[in-house]
């Protein structure tokens, strides 16, 4: 039976229930006690399989403090995520798989998985000239190349934090971890996302885009 990492109530309460969903998601609470980390690290454990990729594990990594409290009982009333295993193996197998493609400057992966959760779409841009507006575009393939150039380097500096590339090169490094539900979030509309820890919230768009992506095979998973 997996513990729950402890949640404030009166932060759930700033997420009215008519616009978002909450969900009890098992994620690895892990350790990088070579790195000498002073913090934790959820790591998902589950959308990897829903994806079929393994870089789930990188876009849906947070940083908490030592300090943040497991806690046995759910401290807030919500679904929980039905799977059969949060497996720390599968999750380091997985980093380790992006840790060599990454330090071989091997990008696929890593742009296919962009390219099936994002929607890129040009950008008009107004200005004034001359008391006149007139409107810069921006092609949604500079964009979507932007984006690759940027997920790329923090891709890199991720892993090279966490002692999974040293020196340019995929290394293997000391791991340890146990499964935990945590708290997540997402509008109904699939615009907001992000995890609920203590008093902290951690915002991020990539599990909304994951659970609108892959609708059809997160059924299985949060019906």
């Amino acid at each position: 039976m997996y513990k729950f990492l402890y949640v404030d109530k009166n932060v759930v309460k700033r997420f009215p229930s008519e616009i978002y969903n909450f969900l009890w998601m098992p994620m690895i609470l892990a350790d990088f006690p070579s790195c000498k980390s002073r913090d934790l690290y959820l790591l998902d454990c589950i959308f990897s399989d829903v994806c079929e990729t393994p870089y789930t594990v990188l876009f849906l990594m947070n940083k908490i403090s030592r300090k943040d409290k497991i806690v046995d009982e759910m401290p807030v009333e919500a679904r929980k995520a039905s799977v059969g295993e949060c497996s720390i193996l599968k999750t380091i197998q997985n980093l380790h798989t992006i840790a060599h493609e990454i330090a071989n400057e091997n990008y696929l992966g890593l742009e296919q998985f962009i390219d099936r959760i994002t929607e890129f779409t040009d950008v008009v841009v107004p200005y004034r000239v001359f008391l006149r507006t007139r409107k810069y575009v921006i092609p949604a393939d500079r964009i979507r190349q932007t984006s690759f150039r940027v997920a790329r380097r923090s891709a890199k500096k991720i892993l090279e934090n966490l002692c999974l590339i040293k020196d340019g090169a995929a290394t293997t490094t000391e791991i340890s971890g146990q499964p935990v539900y945590v708290l997540a979030y997402y509008s109904k509309d699939y615009n907001d996302s992000g995890f609920i820890v203590g008093k902290k919230i951690l915002r991020g768009k990539v599990l909304a885009r994951i659970l609108k992506t892959f609708s059809e095979r997160v059924k299985s998973i949060i019906a």
